[in-house]
């Protein structure tokens, strides 16, 4: 419901004082979703995905290679990101579904198990960024 993906069948709630009932595209203009499963294109690049975020929010051209970039290296994907999804691990994957979620700097993140399967290290640094 809070994030507009089904519409609520009761109850109310609004985010930064605006009402999911009324103004879900304001809403998810500054939301960030991270779901618990990966939803990823496998013949997209870790780039491709990025920039397709960036199109859904209407992050204009000279900003998005900016955003594109600084989620690279925050997520840790920069030397894997002309790789498809499908020659990614696990753990990469997650990392990519994160940065989907930061790459436009949202005002809110909903953030459903984003560490799931990742090493120990790369978790820390996570966790670390989400902080």
């Amino acid at each position: 419901m809070m994030t507009g993906i089904h519409s609520p069948n009761g109850g109310d709630a609004t985010i930064y004082g605006l009402n999911i009932k009324t103004h879900m595209p304001t809403i998810q203009q500054n939301l960030g979703l991270c779901q618990q499963f990966d939803v990823l294109f496998e013949d997209l690049t870790v780039c491709e995905h990025l920039d397709f975020a960036c199109e859904m929010k209407n992050i204009p051209a000279p900003k998005k290679l900016e955003y594109i970039n600084h989620t690279l290296t925050v997520v840790m994907l920069h030397e894997h990101k002309d790789k498809k999804v499908k020659e990614l691990s696990g753990g990469m994957k997650r990392k990519l579904s994160l940065g989907m979620a930061i790459v436009t700097k949202p005002k809110l993140l909903i953030l459903d198990e984003p560490t799931s399967g990742l090493d120990v290290e790369s978790r820390q640094q996570l966790w670390t960024l989400i902080k």
